[in-house]
Order: C-alpha cells, then structure tokens, then sequence
C-alpha cells in the first residue's frame, strides 16, 4: 500500500479546512497521497446527506488501498459524534487513526454537554492510535477526562507554508510622521475585542499620537464596533470577512497586529503576522500564551483591555527600533516552530510513516 492520508475537517471555507488543505499540499509534494473531506458542510439540512458521502469515500478509498490512515480535525463539540463515527469507521477499516482536537473550548463544552456526548468523546480519544492536542489544556483533558492513555497524547501547534518575510523599514515616528497602522483579523463577536481595538486608537490620539485601523471579519459586533469608531472619531475600516490572501496584503501595510482576544485557540492569523515578520499585541487566551511567551514578537496584554493596548501601542510608536527588532523575533519565531515542512514531518510520524524526529513543535504532555 501507498502512503495515503484522509484529512477529513470542518469544511464550509473555514481555516481549519485550510490547513488541511496545506498539510495535502505539503504531503503530495513529498510524493505521498492526500484527500480532504468534509463531515458536515456550510448547511444544517445537508449535513446528514455531508456525513454519509464523507463516510462512503473513505470507504471507497480504503477498499481501494489509496489510504492507510484518516487525519480526523475536530474543532467544536457538535462534531464529535461525527468524528467519533468516522473513528469507529476507520478503524474497522483497518486504518491507523489520528483525532486532532483544534476548538479552545472544546474542553468545557464537553464537561457541560450530555453523558451521551462525553461517552462519544471518550470512545473517539480511547479508538485512536494517536491523539493530537493544541494546548496542554486539551492533552490533560483527553488524559484525565477521556481516558486516552498519555502515550497515544501528544501537543502538536498550529503551523503554514513558508513564505518570504516582508520588508519593513523603521518609520522615523510611527503615529506623529505618519499614522500608526494597525491590524485587526478575527471573526467579529464580543470576545475578539474589536471594540477594544478601536477604544485604543481614541485613547492614542488624546495622547497625541495619530492611528488608523483595518478590523476585518463578520460577525454580530462588526456593526457596534463601526459605530463605536464614528463616535469617537476613529480613522478605521471595516471592510467585512477577508481571505487569507488579503489578510497577507493588510500585513505589509500594518506596523502592528492588535488582537486582544479572551477566546481562543492558536489562530493561523497569528502565525501570518509572524511570517511576515509583523509585531503582535495579543492577549496570551487559550494556547497563545504558552505557545508565544511574551517577547517572542509579541507583547501580552489582558484580554479586551483598551487601556493596556493603548499603552503597548504607544511604546511601539514611540520606539521604533522596538517595533523593529520584535517584528524580526517575530519571523523567527515562526521560522523556528510554526513552518508547515516541519509540522509535516511530525505528522508523517504520527501516521506511522517515519520514525519520530523532534524538532521543536511538538511537547510532551505534562501532568497538571
């Protein structure tokens, strides 16, 4: 048999089915065979009809020798029971089997979610060969809750393809010779802090230094936030939901990626801002913290707190060399442990291809 894999993830355009489009990318340049599916789809009415074509190519594909292994992304608690299904499915095929927990608050939602759910959980942890985790947070859960024995636990981060870093040049005086340009990229609900964002930039220009902001994403907030920012006067645009493409274009405008966010996982727009060797104010929520210690291109601040990112904005202004020398730790850091080549080559040892080769993005899981 060839080596073969099936990514199966959230679907509907989301970022997890990019990265899993990625990772097949980066599998077939190695000359192995890769296939991304969707369990469910964009609609609640089709998804039934989703889920038994996701179930009946992997079939297909198993009876056909094309995979010996099927990748599962789980990324929130209405896909368990899917997720266990395709489990319990690939391992009557005969194939190694690999969860992927992904959702930040998967671990709580499933503490508060039914038995029935947890058993499903449960049954999906204990069936695979391996199972992957974002945070430490969520290997623990699936050692102390689900029962998955912490040799088949293992932390691998997020991770994307390599591109050129972006030249950047240091402004004489970013927000007094020109304005202070900042990014925003996130789904535009409450936690993400856009309104926090945009609170920051007022309090900026009371201290004499001049902003401007692109807050790009959808979302029940973007309208508050918008009339947040025509209150108070705020030079800001809001230009809706952006592709990956785009948010790599904004990142050669920006100085900064201000993302004060109290729920998350490790958000890919993090890893883009370090690629293209962009400073980051972000609050250290979910794996950002543990995964990004302060310093590494990256200042913490609380979460949603306007006046902590006011004040980690203006140093940045105010030093420009700063800004400078955390933009290139930045591209570091991503060079060092978040390059898809390397995420890649942890996989392949997780689905049985190679022998294990630490390099750096995975950890053991540590106890509580």
């Amino acid at each position: 048999m060839n080596k073969g894999v099936c990514l199966i993830g959230p679907g509907g355009g989301s970022g997890l089915q990019a990265y899993a489009r990625q990772v097949a990318e980066e599998l077939e340049a190695r000359g192995a065979s890769a296939w991304t599916l969707s369990a469910r789809g964009p609609f609640l009415v089709t998804a039934p009809l989703v889920f038994l074509t996701c179930a009946f190519r992997l079939v297909l594909l198993a009876a056909n020798g094309r995979v010996d292994c099927v990748h599962l992304v789980v990324a929130e608690i209405g896909s368990v029971w899917r997720k266990g299904l395709l489990a319990a499915l690939g391992r009557a095929l005969g194939l190694r089997v690999v969860i992927h927990l992904h959702g930040p608050d998967l671990a709580a939602a499933a503490r508060d979610a039914g038995w029935a759910t947890r058993a499903a959980m449960r049954m999906g942890a204990r069936l695979a060969d391996v199972n992957l985790a974002l945070s430490r947070d969520l290997a623990r859960f699936l050692t102390e809750d689900l029962g998955a024995p912490a040799e088949r636990v293992a932390i691998l981060r997020n991770a994307l393809p390599d591109a050129p870093p972006v030249p950047r040049l240091a402004p004489a005086r970013p927000g007094r010779d020109r304005p202070l340009r900042v990014l925003f990229v996130a789904p535009m609900t409450r936690s993400k802090g856009a309104r926090a964002v945009v609170q920051a930039l007022a309090m900026l220009r009371a201290h004499g230094i001049e902003a401007e902001a692109v807050l790009a994403g959808s979302g029940p907030e973007r309208a508050h936030a918008r009339g947040e920012a025509r209150r108070l006067g705020v030079a800001a645009d809001f230009p809706g939901r952006i592709s990956a493409m785009e948010a790599d274009d904004l990142m050669e405008w920006a100085d900064v990626l201000a993302h004060p966010s109290s729920r998350e996982g490790l958000p890919l727009t993090l890893l883009q801002a370090l690629r293209a060797g962009l400073p980051v104010v972000a609050a250290p929520a979910g794996a950002i913290g543990e995964a990004l210690p302060q310093g590494d291109g990256l200042v913490h601040i609380p979460a949603r707190d306007a006046a902590g990112l006011a004040r980690a904005l203006e140093r940045l202004a105010n030093d420009p060399q700063w800004m400078m020398s955390l933009g290139e730790a930045a591209r570091l850091v991503f060079e060092n442990r978040f390059r898809m080549d390397r995420h890649v080559d942890r996989l392949e040892a997780h689905y049985g291809w190679t022998a294990p080769q630490p390099r750096g993005l995975e950890l053991p899981v540590q106890p509580a």
